[in-house]
């Protein structure tokens, strides 16, 4: 399998919504399984600032993550559980994944998300 094959089966993926920023946080690029998890347009999540759609504890994290990775540092970060606020306003379960990546010299966050919104359907339903 190619690298430009490979990109394109992540980039494709209808299990894992990807994100991508730069500078100040803003997103540049996203996938159609984020716009579906959070609801929101291209247009809407394009120059977005990615920390804007988090909430709850684990957004101060994701603040400071983001503008060390931007700085150039390079790291994996995990979110065993993290929430994304959807347009309309709900709070949705996920599993982050964050690298820092370089591409033209310049450091960029590429953020991979799993909706855990199902699991936790499940836990309600059949856990006490």
């Amino acid at each position: 399998m190619q690298n430009s094959e490979i990109v394109n089966a992540i980039k494709d993926s209808t299990i894992i919504g990807i994100y991508v920023y730069e500078e100040k946080g803003k997103i540049i690029f996203v996938n159609e399984t984020f716009k579906k998890l959070t609801g929101y347009t291209e247009e809407e999540l394009i120059g977005k600032v990615a920390a804007d759609l988090i909430e709850g504890p684990e957004k101060k994290l994701a603040l400071y993550n983001i503008a060390e990775r931007l700085k150039g540092k390079r790291f994996s970060s995990k979110y065993s559980e993290i929430h994304f606020k959807t347009k309309e306003g709900f709070l949705k379960p996920a599993i982050v994944f964050a690298h820092t990546i370089t591409h033209l010299g310049k450091p960029f966050g590429l953020v991979m998300v799993i909706d855990k919104t199902q699991e936790k359907a499940y836990e309600k339903l059949f856990l006490p």
